[in-house]
C-alpha cells in the first residue's frame, strides 16, 4: 500500500485563501463564483434553446454568384441568404450588428462558414444591410425567427 502524499503547503494556503474569499463574499451577500458561473451557463442554455447565438459573421463575395449552395439553389448576392453549420435549410434568422443596431432577416440555404471562429456567413446584400462590408468580419447576435 502506497503512503498518502501530503498536500504541498502552497496548495493548502491557496485553498484557505479561497475559502476566506468565499466566506467574505457570502457575508456581503454576493453570489459565489460557482453560482455566478452556473447562472451564466444557464443564460447561455436559455439563449440556445430560444435559438439565440453570439459570434462572428462574415459575408460571401459577389464573385461566388451563380455557384450552387448546399440547398441546391444557386447563390444570389442580392438575396438575403446565409450559411450556417447546424441550422436546418430554410430557417429564417434575424442577424443583428450590435455596433450599429442594424439588423436583417436571412434564410439559411448553405453550410459553413469554414473558419472555426465564425458562426454565420451572410450574402453580400445582407452584409450591406448590416453595415459589415468594410470590416469583413464582425461580432453579431442571431436569433431564429422561423424554422422550416
Amino acid at each position: 500500500m502506497k503512503p498518502q502524499r501530503r498536500r504541498p503547503e502552497r496548495l493548502a494556503r491557496a485553498m484557505a485563501a479561497s475559502a476566506l474569499l468565499l466566506t467574505a463574499a457570502a457575508a456581503r451577500g454576493e453570489a459565489a463564483p460557482d453560482e455566478a458561473h452556473r447562472a451564466a451557463r444557464s443564460q447561455r442554455a436559455d439563449d440556445a434553446a430560444a435559438g439565440r447565438q453570439h459570434g462572428n459573421a462574415s459575408f460571401y463575395s459577389k464573385h461566388l454568384s451563380g455557384r450552387r449552395t448546399a440547398s441546391g439553389e444557386s447563390y444570389d448576392p442580392n438575396a438575403l441568404t446565409a450559411a450556417h453549420r447546424t441550422l436546418p435549410m430554410g430557417t429564417r434568422v434575424k442577424v443583428v450588428n450590435p455596433k450599429n443596431d442594424k439588423s436583417v432577416v436571412v434564410t439559411v440555404n448553405d453550410r459553413g462558414p469554414m473558419p472555426k471562429n465564425r458562426m454565420i456567413d451572410v450574402s453580400s446584400a445582407a452584409a450591406h444591410e448590416l453595415g459589415i462590408t468594410k470590416s469583413g468580419v464582425t461580432k453579431v447576435e442571431t436569433e431564429v425567427v422561423a424554422r422550416p
